[in-house]
This record gives C-alpha cells, structure tokens and sequence, in this order.
C-alpha cells in the first residue's frame, strides 16, 4: 500500500508549479519576441552551414566588382526583384525577396549587399543578386532609423520598441537578442568593440548608453541631451559629435562621458558632420560648409555653395573633393582644403515636349566612386532624371556617362563601387534592384 502524500506533496510542489506556470505567462505577455526565439533560431540557421560555404566563395569573387568588364553593352548586368504586387503563376516559385517599402537603405560588407527598411533585413549575394537571408520584425516592430549595425562577424539591428538583435553577416544565424522597456531613437553606431545606445529618455530628451555585444548589457551611461538629434552623429576617435535641433554641433568625449566641446552655428545645420583628417565639416541652411577643429571645436574655414545643401556631405578616399546636391537640385563639387566651389550641375532635365520631370533626389542619392574616368581618374554618380543616371569627372565636372535605366528610379543608389552600382526602379507593380556598370564610351 501507498504512503498518503506528504504535506510537501499536497501543498508545496503544486505551489511552485503553478509560479512557474504564471512567471512563464508574464514573459510571454510583456515580450512576446522571447518566446518566439526558438522557432526563429530554427529558421534562420536551417542553411546557415551552406550559406558560410557560398559565403566563402563569394568573398573569392569580390575582385570582380573591382574589375570593370571592357565593352559591357548594355550596361545593365542583373536585376533583382525586390517586392512583387501580384502573385505568380508558377507553383514550383517560391517567394521574391520582399521589402515592405521603396525607402530603404542598404551597404556592401564584403560580397554581402544588406538591404532593409522598416521592417525586414535582406542580405543578397552581391555579384548575383541571390538572396543569402532574410529577416522578418515581429509585427507591431519596427527598426529604428538609421544603418545597420556592423561590429567584427556581426551585424546589430535595433527597434524603436528597444531591442537588439545581432546576425551573423554571412549566414543570417541570431547570435543573440537583447532587449529593454526605453526604445530607441536611432540604430546604434560602433565605438572600439563596444556599441553606442541611442535611447528616449524622459519628455524630449535622450541618453547615450555604452553597450558591451559579448556581455550584452550596458556598461555607462552618458549625461542627459534636451535637444534633439538633427542627423546622424559621427564616431570620430574618442568622440562622438553631432548636431542638434537648436543649432549646436557637439563632441561628446566617450572616456570620460563629459562634453569636449559645444560650438554653435550661424543657422541649424541641415546635413551630418562629415570629418576630412583633423577637421569636422557640416553644412547649414545658409548655404554654407563650415569646418570645425575636431580636438577643441574652433571654426576652422568655410566654403560658400550659395545655396541651402538637402544632402550630406560625400566625401571622395584620398582627395578632398566633396559633393552634395542643393534645394534648387544642383550636383555642387568643392574643395574642402582650398574652401572654394568648384562646379555646379543642374540634375533637372526635361522630356521630349520640354516638360520637367520628377526625379529621385534623396540623402543618399549621390555616391563617389574611384574608378579611372579618361579626364583625372576620379567620378561622381548622381540621379539626373526620372530614369537617368549620369556619371561625372568629379574634378572638371564633366559629364562622362548619361544611363538610361528605362524604368523610374524609386529611391536610393544601394550601392556603387568602383564602376558599378545597384539602382531601385519600378516596373509596373514590382520594386527592382539593377546592377548597373559604367558604359565603355564617354558621353559624346
């Protein structure tokens, strides 16, 4: 016969069940995404053992892109289909890399092309096209403006909800997720092995936070910002400095977490500081480039363009050539160490009945890129039409290359490197990437 059950038995044991049951509930009920990680693990790294295998050998491959095809006729090489309104007819198709917008941002790390909007991460291969990974947010979730996140093998993605969520860049596998109740005002930059927070405080105000990836909690905080950021702060050194919304440009020491420097402009700056050796330069509504000591914040100089620049600074490797497009849609090219404009093109262009049309002129709009051109061996692309591109001399302003992509452009210049470049257009109801090359003849 059978001991009755003792009182630990009867009381205590079905006790911590039933706390366990309602701990579990909890979670589950103030962050959903946890539960979840499992399942999303599953599905992530399924192929991520091949996807490293493909990985390796299009790293092999990553010459190509520095090497210009001779004679390509036409310069259009490959097309991706990044969303499709319509449903296919094929039942053996799977489903098209999807993005839910036409505004997204993109980068190339290595072979990888890594695309995304609000919502979804797409890595594609970037020779082919091929999709590599994709990421889905959970619903309700968005990411937090702003480029992703690379730091070491890892690519960090951030929430406006004030989650974390790190990739391995090759294959897509969720190393790790993070997450805390304060959301986030933009996707986090990369200082030393460590990333900078970017978190809403209370009412209007904002914090840095110093987060350690290997440890995945925050190691400082730093003081408290009233004004809010107006674009994206650089990481220069030990210094992070950024403008804000009352017309200040800031360097923010990350050792000692107190304010190096706080100089203010003579209007609000309307583009992100850019830094050329030992010299900060930001752009104001005025019309101005102006540079700023990057150790004490002393103006240092300015270039007048004459009018108020929409895009960032584009800065050119080892020339001081920068770029930018103005409010009237001039392409202006000026020399940041000689302070002096060197040439202005208008990118509005008409059609046959002499009637201008929309063109896609966006902050990332304009790209440099270092491939020989036949005047000085530097050029320049720029949206110039609806469905235009157009390849400059970055020195002489002269016009090398005029591209007709044939469908309308939609959004950003994802990519171009050396003489190749990945463009967003439309036809019919789908968003596309093409990857365009440089023509073999100049303009005539």
């Amino acid at each position: 016969m059978n001991p009755p059950p003792s009182l630990l038995q009867r009381l205590v044991l079905p006790a911590m069940v039933a706390i366990m049951m309602a701990t579990g509930f909890l979670i589950f009920k103030k962050n959903p995404e946890i539960m979840s990680q499992n399942s999303l693990l599953s599905v992530l790294n399924e192929n991520a053992q091949e996807n490293e295998l493909q990985f390796q050998t299009s790293e092999n491959r990553l010459t190509d892109l520095q090497t210009p095809t001779p004679n390509v006729t036409p310069p259009h090489h490959m097309t991706v289909r990044l969303r499709e309104e319509t449903t296919s007819t094929d039942p053996n198709a799977g489903p098209p890399p999807q993005l839910l917008t036409d505004r997204f941002s993109a980068f190339l790390q290595g072979p990888a092309l890594l695309a995304h909007d609000n919502t979804t991460i797409l890595a594609l291969d970037a020779m082919s096209g091929r999709l590599m990974w994709k990421f889905e947010l959970p619903p309700s979730t968005q990411l937090a403006p702003g480029r992703l996140a690379v730091i070491g093998s890892e690519v960090v993605a951030g929430t406006d909800a004030g989650g974390l969520y790190a990739f391995r860049f090759s294959t897509g596998q969720l190393l790790w997720y993070w997450q805390e109740a304060v959301p986030m005002i933009r996707m986090p930059l990369v200082y030393s092995d460590k990333l900078l927070l970017f978190r809403s405080d209370k009412k209007q105000s904002w914090r840095v936070a110093r987060f350690d990836p290997s440890k995945q909690r925050i190691m400082a905080t730093y003081d408290k910002f009233d004004s809010q950021l107006t674009a994206t702060p650089l990481v220069s050194g030990n210094l992070l400095i950024f403008s804000t919304d009352d017309g200040h440009l800031q360097a923010v020491d990350l050792t000692t977490r107190k304010t190096r420097w706080s100089t203010e402009g003579s209007s609000n700056f309307s583009c992100p500081p850019v830094q050329l050796g030992e010299r900060i330069y930001i752009c104001n509504e005025d019309g101005y480039i102006l540079g700023y000591d990057r150790k004490n914040g002393r103006h240092a100089g300015q270039v007048e363009l004459g009018s108020k620049a929409i895009s960032p600074v584009v800065l050119t490797d080892a020339v001081s050539i920068a770029t930018t497009i103005d409010t009237s849609d001039n392409l202006i090219a000026f020399d940041l160490k000689k302070q002096k404009r060197l040439w202005k093109y208008s990118l509005v262009s008409a059609d046959s009945e002499g009637v201008p049309r929309e063109i896609m002129l966006t902050h990332e709009s304009l790209k440099a890129l270092n491939y020989v051109s036949p005047i000085r061996g530097w050029s320049v692309w720029a949206s110039c039409h609806s469905s235009k591109i157009c390849i400059f001399d970055l020195k002489a302003g002269q016009l090398l290359h005029r591209i007709d992509a044939g469908y309308p452009l939609i959004g950003n210049f994802l990519l171009a490197r050396e003489d190749v470049a990945w463009v967003p257009v439309r036809s019919g109801h789908h968003v596309m990437l093409e990857r365009w090359s440089k023509p073999s003849k100049p303009v005539q």
